[in-house]
């Protein structure tokens, strides 16, 4: 059976409007809306400690801080009038303290969050961390998701950081327990992060 193949540089509207270029898709196609134009995933498969047991466990830290590709960072533009979708999952424990929370950041912004009320402190999400006991030997595993109009066509960061909103001398642990042992029952968890943009 014979094969026909064509081969191109270039797809133009009639209007002479050029639509694809080298393979690749130019500023003339315009997506229905509801459609993904484009989606970037990180995964953080490692364990990391926010707080250093003393001052620091209240500083707002992205997850996967320091791990190269794995960092929860991601920087995406946009094209006019179009949204941000983001999504994932964490896994969070504590060393018997309550009020560790993650917050979602555009740029330096706090977005996708509570409204401001009084001392109050906006956040995205604060995992079911009780300080009961026993805390210390499971993590809590919880999803996340936003909307954003970034309103721009420059590229902005997206990450996600998560800190203790009351101890400074609190740890919050991403992937692990915190009593953390070298056993079939100290487990190991694997934290996500995707973006998308969706045409409106």
């Amino acid at each position: 059976m014979a094969t026909s193949i064509i081969k191109t540089d270039e797809i133009r509207r009639l209007n002479d409007q050029v639509l694809m270029s080298d393979g690749a898709l130019t500023s003339n196609v315009v997506f229905p809306a509801g459609h993904v134009v484009q989606s970037k995933f990180v995964y953080f498969d490692l364990d990391q400690t926010i707080g250093n047991g003393s001052t620091t466990g209240s500083t707002w830290t992205n997850i996967g801080a320091g791990v190269s590709g794995k960092e929860f960072s991601i920087p995406m533009t946009v094209n006019s009038g179009n949204i941000v979708f983001g999504m994932g999952l964490i896994n969070m424990s504590t060393n018997n303290y309550r009020y560790s929370a993650i917050r979602i950041y555009a740029d330096g912004g706090n977005i996708a969050a509570g409204a401001l009320s009084s001392a109050r402190t906006p956040v995205h999400s604060g995992p079911g961390i009780t300080g009961d006991t026993n805390e210390q030997y499971h993590f809590n595993s919880f999803p996340f998701s936003f909307t954003y109009d970034p309103q721009t066509t420059n590229s902005v960061i997206y990450s996600i950081k998560a800190a203790n909103t009351l101890y400074p001398a609190a740890y919050t642990h991403i992937n692990k327990i915190h009593s953390d042992s070298d056993a079939a029952w100290s487990h190991r968890g694997y934290s996500h992060f995707m973006l998308m943009e969706i045409a409106q």
